[in-house]
């Protein structure tokens, strides 16, 4: 398990993050799936609570609709979609979309809105610590694209630690290394 005050200094140095930063070609051109980690859910969390209940049909169509304008990078429509489906029926899988289209349009407040409630909502839930490591994952890439460094090395160092399997810690620690350039604190392996 991560450290409180990992997490807190985590959070900490994201937000009080406000530097613009400047995007490369690379990364405007790059897809999302090529940027983000993370599993679809069909499951929502009802509010505060930690139990799960099918989706809607309307939220999982306007959902399925919205990954259909990531892939062909239609960014402002997805959010869109992903916006109505959250409306219909919140749900981790279309909130972390929807944070995703943000970062692809550069729209970081909306975002870290969005990240911030997931963080929220799977606070102590060991069931949604793979939410909970993209989140993480989500704010290292927002900083990183905003030139903040440390923010991103530190956020993407909490996303490791909650990684749920090899194959994810292995991906977001390449990550770590070759796009966010961070040195790994090997105190901690």
């Amino acid at each position: 398990m991560f450290s409180k005050t990992l997490l807190a200094s985590a959070l900490t140095a994201f937000a009080i993050t406000a530097m613009p930063g400047t995007l490369s070609a690379a990364d405007d051109e790059a897809a999302p799936s090529e940027q983000f980690g993370g599993a679809r859910e069909d499951h929502v969390l009802d509010q505060d609570a930690v139990h799960l209940y099918p989706r809607s049909q309307e939220a999982l169509a306007l959902e399925d609709q919205g990954e259909k304008m990531l892939e062909i990078r239609e960014y402002k429509r997805a959010k869109e979609l992903f916006a109505s489906s959250l409306e219909a029926e919140w749900s981790f899988a279309t909130a972390m979309n929807f944070a995703m289209a943000s970062v692809m349009l550069k729209e970081f407040d909306a975002a870290l809105r969005t990240y911030g409630e997931v963080l929220r909502r799977t606070e102590g839930s060991e069931e949604h610590v793979d939410v909970r490591a993209n989140a993480f994952f989500g704010l290292a890439e927002i900083a990183h694209r905003k030139g903040d460094h440390k923010a991103a090395c530190t956020n993407v160092a909490v996303a490791i630690t909650l990684a749920p399997t090899p194959i994810v810690k292995s991906t977001f620690a390449a990550y770590e290394r070759e796009k966010f350039h961070c040195e790994p604190d090997r105190s901690k392996t």
